[in-house]
């Protein structure tokens, strides 16, 4: 199967490089349509099976916000990525209620604009189909797929050396931005939320193996053992030999 790709932009131009210049095919993807506003998006989303919806920000008739806002009303299932130039770029992050998966910078590269599908449609690929019928607050998933590649960016390199700014990088953002929607979407900041998961990780380890504390500090990609020492008891009030005694007399 073949996602359905609606290319939104006023300026024709950017309409037919979007359309004719990527490799949409090695993606998975077929172009089905291009409007020049959200209206024409409208009647075409009304009237086709749309996957995935790029959108400028600025066009007459209704812009890409109000788009985003009515596919998100609507259409929930659909993924909106905004494109938007450096002086709109605030006012086209105020759509993050509206669950946009990505903000783009214009001018864009082919390669980024690939990768960005690419991130989409793997995702898609991973939920199952909702009910258009259903309430929005019903069908939305607890994160926007923004959120939830950076969080499977966090969980397949918990072990590597993570920074705020190569986790930005790896979902085509900023580290402040990132920052921001991730404390408003998941509740912690990014950080917190790797400690987390590292201290996590470390106390199925001392449950449930042999290794020592030192190579458990790097299999949870905390790469000195006297502050992976001084982290978890700061998290658990034990030291990690504590813990695992504690655990093996259970």
């Amino acid at each position: 199967m073949s996602y359905q790709l609606l290319i939104v932009d006023d300026e024709v131009l950017i309409r037919k490089a979007l359309s004719q210049y990527i490799d949409w095919e090695s993606l998975n993807c077929v172009v089905h349509a291009t409007a020049s506003n959200g209206k024409e998006a409208i009647k075409i989303i009304e009237e086709n099976k749309i996957d995935i919806v790029i959108t400028d920000v600025k066009m007459p008739l209704i812009d890409g916000i109000e788009l985003s806002r009515y596919i998100c009303k609507n259409h929930p299932n659909i993924t909106t990525v905004i494109l938007s130039g450096y002086a709109e770029f605030e006012y086209a992050q105020s759509a993050i209620q509206y669950h946009v998966s990505q903000y783009l910078l214009k001018p864009i590269s082919k390669e980024k604009i690939m990768s960005c599908i690419k991130d989409i449609v793997k995702q898609k690929a991973t939920e199952l189909p909702a009910d258009d019928s259903m309430n929005t607050a019903e069908t939305a998933p607890k994160y926007s797929i923004f959120i939830k590649q950076a969080i499977n960016y966090i969980d397949e390199h918990l072990t590597d050396d993570m920074t705020l700014e190569t986790i930005a990088e790896s979902v085509h953002s900023n580290a402040s931005y990132l920052s921001r929607i991730f404390k408003k979407e998941v509740g912690t900041s990014v950080i917190t939320y790797i400690t987390d998961l590292r201290i996590k990780k470390a106390k199925d380890l001392l449950e449930h193996s042999d290794l020592k504390t030192f190579e458990i500090s790097d299999a949870v990609g905390i790469h000195d053992p006297a502050y992976f020492s001084v982290l978890f008891k700061k998290y658990t009030s034990m030291s990690p030999k504590s813990y695992r005694n504690k655990a093996d007399s259970l």
